[in-house]
């Protein structure tokens, strides 16, 4: 949802005005250790951000890409106005960033919700939304657009209760999808 300046406390009464409010999408999973800090020190200072592990695919493709976009801040904030602020914390490895960290139905999925202006857009190449194709991708590691290869490590430090095939690159080369799909 969209708030642009309007704070959350004017839509929500009835959450308590010292809750913490995470703003990150939905692929990034912030530590608990990250979540207990700030509530043991009340929020503050803030706005604070949080610097991912990024993964591909799941947690056996580590990126090498640093990756910051997530902010916090107190619900008398709104979100518009704590992502425009320059954070004064920065936690280090304060969570995970998965792209892409979905069964090959779900990317499916993602890639035909895509924006219309987001161009390239890879769901108007038949060729490239087959299962077997993106299978390929997850497989070898390879980003959908252009050459970019990122390396494979043996996941170590993931989050608990992450779904099989996102912890284990061996489960997607045992369930390949069938080529006619």
């Amino acid at each position: 949802m969209r708030l642009g300046n309007t704070t959350l406390h004017n839509l929500y009464k009835d959450i308590p005005l010292n809750s913490l409010v995470i703003f990150t999408d939905l692929d990034d999973i912030v530590r608990p250790e990250v979540l207990h800090f700030l509530k043991y020190y009340n929020c503050s200072p803030y706005p604070t951000g949080v610097e991912w592990d990024t993964f591909l695919f799941g947690f056996f493709f580590l990126d090498s890409v640093l990756y910051r976009p997530s902010s916090f801040g107190t619900i008398f904030q709104s979100p518009l106005f704590i992502r425009q602020q320059p954070l004064t914390w920065t936690i280090p490895k304060g969570g995970w960033h998965c792209r892409w960290c979905f069964s090959i139905e779900d990317i499916q999925i993602k890639l035909k919700s895509s924006p219309y202006v987001d161009l390239p857009r890879i769901a108007d190449n038949p060729e490239k939304m087959k299962s077997y194709v993106i299978y390929e991708h997850i497989i070898n590691g390879k980003w959908f657009l252009g050459n970019k290869r990122i390396s494979r490590i043996e996941p170590q430090d993931i989050p608990i209760n992450t779904p099989i095939y996102m912890r284990s690159y061996d489960w997607w080369i045992k369930h390949p999808p069938n080529k006619t799909a």
